[in-house]
């Protein structure tokens, strides 16, 4: 059965909440872990496969129809742009206050300026400066490849590109294994890694109209047992991702493949017709926290740096700093911090961006 045709109509109509709901809680798993909270480590590690994987997801959702007659340059500048731009944005908010330490491993700093550290075999040039930018780093390379990919997949079919990513991710699964620790951690912020996670995201876009087709009849009970088995699907695989995390660390990279996808998947589904759990997912702070999920991730450690130097040294002069509320004070700070970020920088820039990549396209 070929893959059904994407219109523009489909990708208009489509609100994905429950995705963008994920998208919030894992940024605050990933905070959370950065600040001292080691027990969300696999979620984490399932976190960055969903970004990617989502990424890839709702891009070819929204733009798959219109790729054909696209013009690279003016869909791909304007989305590569923005990443560069936020993410100078973010250095310098961090440059600024803490410049002699900057200074000090500035052998490092010019492939982080240039997003390229991801590339960079030194594990300590990966997560310098900004430690998470490194997953901007690795979405350059799948939005540069965005509109090639999606053609392709037009042509040959998503059935064929999802054997071709299971083959990969069998064969890469062995190579891992047999790696040490070392090149297994490179391995896991390697961007044609992260480009894999992406194309598979794309396909399952291709694949949903048919899906949904297909789940029309079911009723809220059965999609609600479906909610429960993806659940029970991602905690087991919360358990065996620990288990060969503490074999072979970061040779566990490619174990949310699948159930990633099966979430990313049914969430598109039962998008218009959830199960309770998913109905859950759609309490409005949720998605809220989703839409300034990137911001969340990036700045973490602007808000980081405000409650070390600012708040923590007030509230010990008082004595009203109880221990192990880092994480929590980070978060205090981080959320009002994201949505002013999001409403007046990151919004902003992104549309100017894309205005300007349509009027060159036009012109």
């Amino acid at each position: 059965m070929p893959d059904t045709v994407l219109t523009p109509r489909m990708a208009r109509e489509a609100r994905f909440p429950v995705l963008d709901s994920l998208r919030g809680l894992f940024a605050v798993a990933i905070v959370l872990l950065h600040y001292h909270h080691p027990e969300f480590l696999t979620t984490s590690r399932l976190a960055v496969c969903f970004f990617f994987m989502a990424s890839g997801f709702l891009l070819e959702w929204r733009h798959g129809a219109d790729t054909p007659g696209m013009s690279w340059r003016a869909f791909t500048l304007p989305r590569v742009a923005f990443l560069y731009l936020i993410h100078w944005f973010a250095l310098l908010l961090l440059v600024v206050p803490h410049h002699g330490e900057f200074m000090a491993s500035r052998a490092s700093f010019w492939p982080h300026v240039l997003l390229l550290q991801s590339w960079c075999s030194d594990m300590d040039a990966v997560f310098a400066f900004n430690d998470v930018a490194w997953f901007l780093s690795a979405l350059v390379p799948c939005y540069l490849l965005y509109v090639p990919l999606s053609r392709l997949l037009a042509r040959t079919g998503s059935r064929v590109w999802l054997a071709v990513l299971a083959v990969a991710m069998v064969a890469l699964g062995v190579v891992l294994w047999h790696l040490d620790e070392v090149a297994r951690r490179y391995c896991y912020v390697l961007p044609a890694l992260r480009v894999l996670d992406f194309a598979l995201g794309m396909a399952l876009a291709r694949l949903v109209p048919q899906l949904c087709a297909r789940a029309q009849g079911l009723g809220v009970s059965a999609r609600t047992l479906i909610d429960v088995l993806l659940l029970a699907v991602c905690l087991l695989l919360l358990v065996t991702s620990d288990t060969v995390a503490a074999l072979k660390p970061f040779s566990d990279v490619l174990v949310w493949w699948v159930p990633t996808a099966l979430v990313l998947a049914a969430i598109a589904v039962f998008n218009a017709r959830r199960g309770a759990l998913g109905r859950v997912l759609t309490w409005r702070p949720l998605v809220w926290l989703g839409t300034v999920s990137m911001e969340v991730y990036l700045f973490q450690h602007v808000a980081g740096g405000i409650v070390n130097y600012g708040l923590n040294p007030l509230l010990a002069h008082f004595g009203l700093r109880p221990p192990h509320i880092g994480a929590y004070l980070t978060l205090l700070v981080l959320l009002p911090l994201a949505w002013l970020l999001h409403r007046y920088v990151s919004r902003p820039l992104r549309r100017w961006l894309l205005r300007a990549g349509h009027s060159s396209a036009e012109s």
